[in-house]
């Protein structure tokens, strides 16, 4: 299976605290490894229309405390002089754009960071969407003390259109449910689901590789978790070689 590309986070967006490091694939699976997940209900209004109503899985650690209903905000996008953009939810005279509302802002390629950001610029839900971000998977960084959601991409972008209209828009956070997570047990979206292209049915082994903590390599205070194949594939080897050991042992070499 090919590695998945790996981000670290720690670095613009760094954070006081315990530190952690968070590893995702560029297309992560919404399907972690477990069998009950968190969601809440979001409610997307705009004008008199409904864009989105739905359980949405947590994607961290911190659950609304009673029902929200909120202003929509967003971050503001800088364009560097190489063309690459950043995202900042302050205004250009320091005051805080998300402060005590709803944040909509792209996940991109590290959705930690994004989520830490407006978080401490008084954002109280984060709401993502572009690429997915697996349930619970940021709930080990405990310095993000705000919920987080993921939304479709569409009703994400009608919402922002309609704040830049003038439309009045809202969003409103319901309270959390357990919910059985249909996707345990299935091969994740960023893995190999075969079949091989000889035809064979593969993988022959699957092991998890969804939110998986761990601790961070050369450090004994640093912790983390990993999404992806590479994470997988320390129980998939471990697997193998007590299954040669065994093997070895029965032949009698």
């Amino acid at each position: 299976m090919p590695m998945e590309e790996r981000e670290q986070t720690r670095g613009q967006y760094d954070f006081n605290g315990p530190l952690y490091h968070h590893y995702m694939p560029r297309f992560a699976t919404p399907k972690a490894m477990c069998f009950w997940i968190e969601t809440a209900r979001i409610v997307l209004r705009r004008g008199l229309d409904i864009v989105f109503d739905a359980q949405v899985p947590l994607a961290g650690s911190v659950a609304p405390p009673r029902t929200l209903k909120l202003a929509v905000a967003e971050p503001r996008t800088i364009v560097k002089p190489d063309g690459s953009t950043s995202l900042n939810f302050f205004s250009k005279s320091g005051v805080s754009l998300v402060k005590g509302r709803g944040a909509l802002a792209p996940s991109g390629e590290d959705p930690l960071s994004v989520a830490l950001a407006a978080a401490r610029a008084g954002a109280t839900v984060v709401l993502l969407y572009g690429n997915s971000v697996p349930p619970g998977s940021l709930s080990a960084f405990t310095a993000l003390n705000v919920p987080v959601v993921v939304v479709p991409t569409a009703a994400a972008l009608a919402m922002l259109a309609a704040k830049h209209a003038g439309i009045d828009s809202g969003i409103v956070v319901g309270a959390v449910q357990m919910e059985p997570n249909t996707g345990q047990g299935e091969v994740a979206g960023f893995s190999s689901q075969g079949l091989a292209f000889d035809g064979r049915v593969k993988p022959n082994v699957a092991a998890p590789g969804v939110a998986l903590a761990t601790s961070e390599p050369g450090s004994a205070s640093l912790y983390g978790t990993v999404n992806g194949t590479s994470g997988a594939a320390a129980t998939v080897a471990g697997a193998a070689a007590l299954l040669i050991q065994d093997l070895q042992f029965c032949a009698g070499l």
